[in-house]
């Protein structure tokens, strides 16, 4: 089995890194109300504890966010969330029918079905530089499939 790293843009990566400070900054307000309010049993203290925990799970989101990958073994590609499989973008070694490197558009797709009606493929959004590592653990998994290079 070898692991990935999902390619993030630089957007999406500023926007983690933004909410990620902004949920730091809640819990250690939150935390420091909490403090100074004492044993106060008010709806200010339900709704800071509400606080801390919300903003615990957003940071914990973040992280997932930070750490997908695609875990590729025998049992075929899978894009993982953290520690959750994403069903939806899975793909088992009987529903890889070909990889298809575009290079004018320097991606790698993954195509169930090679029949002209159906759609062009799955991005595999992983860094360039990683396709022929993909590739050919793809083939060391035992997964059969056609490579295709295309051009155009």
């Amino acid at each position: 089995m070898k692991r990935f790293k999902y390619k993030l843009n630089g957007l999406t990566i500023a926007i983690v890194i933004i909410g990620f400070v902004f949920c730091l900054a809640a819990i250690v307000f939150s935390i420091i109300k909490l403090v100074v309010n004492g044993g106060i049993s008010d709806a200010t203290v339900t709704l800071n504890v509400i606080a801390i925990v919300l903003a615990v799970l957003c940071s914990a989101v973040f992280v997932f966010i930070c750490t997908m990958h695609y875990r590729v073994d025998a049992g075929g590609i899978k894009l993982v969330f953290g520690f959750f499989e994403i069903k939806s973008n899975s793909f088992t070694p009987d529903k890889i029918a070909a990889v298809v490197y575009k290079t004018k558009d320097n991606v790698l797709l993954v195509v169930s079905d090679l029949t002209p009606e159906n759609p062009p493929g799955t991005l595999i959004n992983i860094d360039s530089s990683l396709f022929n590592a993909f590739v050919k653990t793809l083939t060391d998994s035992g997964i059969s499939f056609d490579y295709i290079e295309d051009i155009n």
